[in-house]
């Protein structure tokens, strides 16, 4: 059987991932059919597996790069269920929501920063 997580718990695993860039902060908390969108990718990426490979070379690319992101969990108030603001440098910055159903991530889109506060 499947943990299931709080919205807090995988609000906190996402950004321990981006803090420790170490995608293996978010395994075993990603639905099967997860679709990712990001403002920045020109099309969706839709399973785990696809998703969990994709961020670990995001990850990857980022320490080969010497950045240290700084992420954090925001509650705007339309966004109930709280958001991700992370800080890459730099004047770069990027935002994350995640739709969660039965205690796992089915959903994260990247979104310029302003659209999350």
């Amino acid at each position: 059987m499947t943990k299931k997580y709080t919205n807090e718990q995988l609000l906190q695993s996402v950004c321990d991932m981006y803090n420790k860039l170490d995608v293996s902060c978010i395994k075993g908390k990603l639905a099967e059919d997860l679709v990712y969108e990001s403002q920045w990718v020109l099309t969706p990426m839709v399973g785990k597996e696809q998703v969990y490979d994709y961020l670990k070379g995001k990850l990857q690319t980022l320490k080969n790069h010497n950045i240290v992101p700084d992420a954090k969990i925001v509650f705007p108030s339309r966004l109930i269920h709280g958001a991700i603001i992370i800080d890459e440098g730099k004047e770069n910055a990027v935002g994350i929501t995640l739709e969660i159903a039965e205690g796992l991530i089915k959903r994260m889109d990247f979104v310029f920063p302003g659209w999350v506060l």
